[in-house]
This record gives C-alpha cells, sequence and structure tokens, in this order.
C-alpha cells in the first residue's frame, strides 16, 4: 500500500511575515558579503596600505638617467618614439574629424598626393 503526499500549489503567507522573511534575509546576504570582504582584507573589513617601494633607488645612474631623459619628454615626442598606429594623433589631441582627415591624406600613395595637392 503506497501513501502519497499531496502539496498545496500555492502557500498562503501575511504580508507581515513574508516582509520579515525577506528583510531577514537581506540581513543574512550583507552579513555574508561584509564577513568576505573582511576575510579577504586585513581581517578587520578595512584595506590596508601598502608602502610604496621605489624603482628607482635600484637602478644604476645610466638606467636612472634613461628613466629621466623618457620623463622629460612632450607627449607628443613620447608617442612618436614609442607610440603604436595613431599614438601621435592622439597626443595633438585632435577631434575625431580632424583626425579622419589626417589619415586620410597620409594613407594616400605620393601619386594620389600629387594628383590632388600638384606636387
Amino acid at each position: 500500500m503506497t501513501d502519497s503526499i499531496s502539496l498545496p500549489a500555492t502557500v498562503e503567507m501575511r504580508r507581515s511575515r513574508l516582509l520579515a522573511v525577506v528583510v531577514a534575509v537581506a540581513v543574512v546576504a550583507a552579513a555574508v558579503t561584509w564577513s568576505i570582504a573582511a576575510a579577504a582584507g586585513s581581517g578587520s573589513g578595512q584595506a590596508t596600505l601598502r608602502p610604496r617601494v621605489s624603482v628607482q633607488s635600484s637602478l644604476t645612474p645610466a638606467e636612472n638617467g634613461y628613466v629621466k631623459g623618457i620623463v622629460s619628454l612632450t607627449p607628443v615626442v613620447r608617442a612618436a618614439a614609442f607610440g603604436g598606429p595613431g599614438a601621435l594623433l592622439d597626443a595633438m589631441r585632435l577631434t575625431p574629424a580632424e583626425k579622419s582627415y589626417v589619415e586620410g591624406i597620409t594613407s594616400l600613395t605620393p601619386a594620389q598626393q600629387a594628383a590632388a595637392f600638384g606636387r
């Protein structure tokens, strides 16, 4: 002989009890989130500050001079020396229309430039 248990299709609950369940779940979720964040940090729930290490102190005088030289370059010169395609145009702070115009002119072959500009 088998007995089957039937479950109701819906659960009826007063609005105040439903609100209490929702608030309790939110409080538990907040507590779990805080505890994970505290465990990932220093354990006190606050971010730890790491001391800054100066890389420059470990450089040779020649390397130190090289770094100072690179830092003293203007953005345009730095982009021309080290940047990829379009880096120089970005450093010149052209508008999108100006950048498109310059890219169009510089992509012309010498024959096209001669025909367009009479060279």
